[in-house]
């Protein structure tokens, strides 16, 4: 927990910190998968970079499965990982290109 706490936040904590733990377990997934089709192109093409589409679960936080309060099921809105899984590809890859097209249909991850 981080401190000060408001009241607002000290309510909604349990959700929160089970919404954090599905967008950590999603950009992982996604990261392994991205890292399977870098390792894939290297090796069976000469092509130095990789196109990841951005399928639409991953963009609208559908991945995310819905949160469960004091036994009650609630939908927990999330405008997806997209932002997360940018920051792990930059930490996986530093010093490649790594461009979002301005529609979000794709990453772009060039080592050129």
């Amino acid at each position: 927990m981080k401190f000060p706490m408001t009241r607002q936040r000290l309510q909604k904590y349990r959700v929160d910190e089970a919404l954090s733990a599905e967008i950590k377990k999603g950009v992982l997934e996604e990261i392994q998968k991205i890292c399977k089709g870098v390792e894939e192109v290297v090796l069976t093409t000469n092509e130095r970079k990789y196109i990841y589409e951005i399928t639409l679960p991953v963009k609208y936080g559908e991945c995310l499965p819905s949160a469960t309060t004091y036994g009650k099921v609630t939908r927990v809105t999330h405008n997806g990982i997209v932002t997360e899984l940018l920051e792990e590809i930059k930490n996986k890859f530093p010093d490649s290109t790594i461009v979002m097209d301005p529609l979000g249909k794709y990453i772009l991850i060039d080592w050129s």
